[in-house]
């Protein structure tokens, strides 16, 4: 039997590792009882955001928050999980009240309390686009999401957390 070493066939890089995966939309829409005005306020209130933006993750505590809603500003907000610093951030694009809200969306991950920022995921340097509708429905509102520019691998996980987030910033508002 002969040693013969065949040469190993990797995907390059490996599906894990990609930096560029195929882009998707994730869309959702909700009905929710508060009307648009109270629901569209609670994206761009920092007391408000404390209190549904990790209602659905129990475990993670938020650390800081600053909010400038303004056409150009931006938003960020860390949360620590298991012991590290996740950072939230973006800029706004739209502002719309009490119509469409659209801004960028993007992650900091892996980032120890030491404060070492490594590179934000999402697409390109300033994240993914998230746009906010809401619609009148009887004397509440009708939120459609749309987040354009998810990796496709990451399409399930990004529903899931949405859908979480608006069940508990509808919890949060009350009716």
């Amino acid at each position: 039997m002969s040693n013969l070493m065949l040469p190993e066939v990797r995907t390059n890089p490996p599906p894990s590792r990609r930096t560029n995966p195929v882009p998707t939309t994730v869309l959702l829409a909700r009905r929710l009882a508060q009307n648009p005005e109270r629901v569209f306020d609670a994206w761009l209130d920092p007391v408000k955001i404390n209190k549904w933006i990790v209602a659905a993750s129990p475990a993670d505590t938020v650390t800081r928050i600053a909010v400038e809603p303004q056409v150009g500003g931006t938003f960020s907000f860390v949360v620590v999980r298991d012991g590290r610093e996740v950072e939230h951030l973006g800029g706004y694009v739209e502002l719309y009240r009490p119509r469409r809200l659209a801004f960028t969306w993007g992650v900091v991950t892996d980032r120890d309390l030491s404060g070492v920022r490594p590179a934000m995921s999402g697409a390109g340097p300033s994240g993914t686009l998230v746009t906010l509708d809401f619609a009148p429905a009887g004397a509440g509102t009708e939120l459609r999401l749309t987040h354009e520019g998810v990796p496709e691998d990451q399409a399930l996980r990004t529903e899931e957390g949405w859908s979480k987030i608006i069940q508990a910033l509808a919890n949060s508002i009350g009716h």
